[in-house]
């Protein structure tokens, strides 16, 4: 999993610029640099900052090998005082930008570890396509909510198949609902030109107050 998400966010990155955000009960709080999500996998529902410090990242452009376009939105969860690993990646079809309009896009993959834990592991695991797979409407939707002038709204869901190990075998145990949303102030995005298209990103740190 983590590699097929750095070797997406390799291809797909460009400059961000770095600001802090809020963790707040109100996750949409008028006037703050407002970085929030929520990530609900099989029933347990995660919210920022609950093991250290997380991070939200948006950013996309064109696979200079197959020339597929794509935009990511990944969550850094920290664990154990390690703030380096994507504990959650969805790609989907398609640019991101500020002209982007809301609605449903055709979704690539899913991919993500146990949330709920305080530490790393390597199952559970979650998961559905691959970010250069055919599109997988059929399983999950992503919806683009709201790209205003003050805030990107995001959110993926549906279904995808868990993966754990029992005793020395790794089985999948079925597929099982996912829904994960993010909330990220404008403040946070920036833009450029790549290869003559608009290609948009965001980083933000979830702060507490």
């Amino acid at each position: 999993m983590k590699t097929t998400i750095r070797k997406t966010l390799g291809l797909l990155t460009i400059a961000l610029a770095v600001v802090s955000c809020s963790k707040k009960d109100d996750p949409n709080p008028e006037g703050t640099s407002e970085c929030w999500y929520k990530v609900t996998i099989d029933g347990e529902t995660t919210s920022p900052n609950q093991f250290g410090q997380d991070k939200v990242v948006i950013t996309g452009g064109v696979d200079p090998d197959s020339g597929i376009e794509n935009f990511i939105f990944a969550i850094y969860q920290e664990k154990g005082g390690n703030s380096q690993e994507v504990a959650l990646g969805t790609t989907v079809h398609g640019l991101f930008n500020s002209k982007s309009a809301t609605g449903i896009y055709p979704a690539g993959s899913f991919q993500s570890g146990s949330f709920s834990t305080p530490r790393y592991e390597l199952y559970p695991r979650y998961y559905i396509g691959n970010y250069n797979d055919d599109h997988i409407e059929h399983s999950l939707t992503f919806t683009l909510l709201e790209n205003s002038d003050q805030r990107i709204h995001m959110k993926v869901s549906g279904t995808v198949i868990k993966e754990d190990k029992v005793g020395n075998e790794v089985v999948e145990i079925g597929p099982v609902p996912i829904e994960t949303e993010i909330k990220i102030d404008r403040s946070h995005y920036m833009e450029t030109i790549v290869e003559g298209a608009i290609v948009g990103g965001a980083y933000c740190e979830c702060q507490e107050q």
